[in-house]
C-alpha cells in the first residue's frame, strides 16, 4: 500500500474538518488506483467490471475468483492505512490539545 504521512498530505493543516473530508474522499481514490494497478486494468476496464452482470444465472459479480480475493486483500489494505493514518492524526491533535490546556 501507499505509505504517506499525514502532516504531508494535508493542504489546510489544523483544520479538523478539512482534514477529516480528505481523509475519507481518498479512500475510493486509493481503492480504484491500487485495484486497477493489481489486476492490470485499464480505468474503463476497472469501471466496466463494476457493472451489473448481464448474465441472469451470474448476480454476484464479473470478477473471476482470483480478482476478488485481490479486491478483498486491497481493501484489507486499504482500511488498515485509513485506521492507521487516522489514529496518528489524532494522536497528534489531542496531544496539541493537552499541550496547550497545560
Amino acid at each position: 500500500m501507499t505509505e504517506r504521512k499525514h502532516h504531508q498530505q494535508y493542504e489546510n493543516p489544523g483544520n479538523l474538518l478539512y482534514d477529516m473530508k480528505l481523509l475519507l474522499t481518498e479512500l475510493p481514490l486509493k481503492f480504484r488506483e491500487i485495484t486497477s494497478h493489481e489486476c492490470a486494468w485499464s480505468l474503463p476496464t476497472y469501471y466496466r467490471k463494476m457493472r451489473p452482470s448481464t448474465n441472469e444465472g451470474n448476480t454476484s459479480s464479473n470478477l473471476s475468483n482470483a480478482e476478488v480475493s485481490m479486491v478483498f486483500t486491497v481493501m484489507d489494505g486499504i482500511v488498515n492505512d485509513f485506521v492507521r493514518e487516522y489514529e496518528e492524526y489524532k494522536a497528534e491533535k489531542q496531544k496539541n490539545i493537552s499541550e496547550m490546556d497545560s
